[in-house]
């Protein structure tokens, strides 16, 4: 039934839906919904960072990872109603940043190789 499902959705191109679905199946509402507010916000983070012109891929990734994380403290800070849970933003940040800068690299890579694919135009 779920690999039914799956097929169809991969064969309808509704990649998002499959995620959402995966999402789900296997995590969870609140997981699903932690992931949906970090990554709202560190969408709008990024999306003001490079509208900004005043970073460079590295700035934006480790914005958006940063954001990520405190929108998901800042959910988990309303679900529990306790705000010691704010003790940990320090150690999740500099996780954020350490991440952010590989993912920076990784896209910084992934921009330069695909400004080097002929086009079709």
């Amino acid at each position: 039934m779920v690999l039914g499902i799956i097929i169809f959705l991969i064969q309808r191109r509704n990649i998002q839906r499959l995620v959402d679905l995966a999402g789900l199946l296997f995590s969870g509402i609140s997981a699903m919904l932690y992931a949906l507010v970090g990554g709202i916000l560190s969408a709008i983070v990024m999306i003001i960072l490079k509208k900004s012109n005043k970073f460079t891929i590295f700035g934006i990734s480790v914005g958006g990872a940063s954001a990520h994380i405190i929108g998901q403290i800042l959910l988990a800070v309303c679900v529990i109603q306790n705000s010691s849970i704010l003790l940990m933003i320090h150690v999740l940040l500099i996780s954020a940043v350490v991440s952010g800068i590989i993912i920076g690299f990784i896209s910084r890579l992934l921009i330069h190789t695909l400004n080097k694919v002929p086009s079709d135009n």
